[in-house]
């Protein structure tokens, strides 16, 4: 598997990502700049607050995948001999890639588990080797390969 391609893949998905929230957000301002003072003052302020505090957390949301994407581009393409950053770790019933925490994606026909270096299971299989096992919710699994 071309792990260099996999980060250009994790890259483009968190671009469409933020993409969407950029769209969100340019939908959100207009709305506060178009939305006029009705007569129910309290009906005008709650809505301005509501459509202020969206706008804060697609800010949040847009901050933090803009800080994935960067650490992507920076992520170590090598083979890694054992489970840490960068690592994608082959088992019996999953892949996972030690990177970035942004879910599950489709590479190369194949489900891809992209973990941070903090997500429990990943703490469960940093620096075992091919062969080692570790078990995580009740589920043995073992390293068939890494790289």
């Amino acid at each position: 598997m071309n792990k260099l391609l996999l980060i250009q893949e994790c890259i483009q998905k968190l671009s469409d990502e933020i993409k969407k929230l950029k769209d969100d957000l340019d939908s959100i301002e207009y709305d506060m700049h178009n939305e006029t003072k009705s007569s129910a003052g309290d009906k005008y302020e709650i809505s301005r607050e509501m459509m202020q505090q969206e706008r804060e957390k697609l800010m949040n949301q847009i901050n933090l995948k803009q800080k994935q994407k960067t650490m992507f581009l920076h992520m170590p393409s090598k083979t890694n001999t054992n489970a840490s950053l960068g690592a994608l770790v082959i088992t019996q019933k999953a892949i996972f890639f030690i990177s970035q925490s942004i879910g599950k994606i489709q590479f190369e026909d194949k489900t891809i588990f992209c973990l941070s270096i903090q997500a429990p299971i990943t703490k469960m299989m940093l620096n075992k080797k091919v062969k080692d096992a570790f078990e995580w919710n009740n589920n043995a699994y073992t390293i068939h390969q890494i790289e």
